[in-house]
């Protein structure tokens, strides 16, 4: 699936309910991982930011990313900057 057919999907049925729905899915970890992608940090750098082994991470990663029903992590960083999840991190 092609990031802009994610986006259309999205906005499809209610409008921004739907991924406020997909977002929900997630546990917190996979959220805070989520928004960690969104920054462009890597497996390593996330993993260290989080005090968890990279491998944590993949794992959380894959989860993310099968939730979400995306491709990959360029995806998975595109939606958390379309909804504002990268700046959360920063606070």
């Amino acid at each position: 699936m092609t990031t802009q057919r994610l986006f259309q999907r999205i906005r499809i049925a209610k409008g921004e309910t739907r991924a406020s729905a997909l977002l929900e899915s997630l546990t917190e970890r996979e959220g805070q991982v989520l928004s960690l992608l969104g920054r462009g940090l890597s497996n390593a750098a996330i993993a260290e930011h989080l005090h968890v082994a990279e491998g944590t991470v993949r794992n959380h990663v894959s989860a993310v990313l099968a939730k979400l029903d995306l491709a990959d992590r360029t995806q998975a960083a595109l939606l958390a900057l379309r909804f504002g999840l990268a700046d959360a991190e920063k606070r």
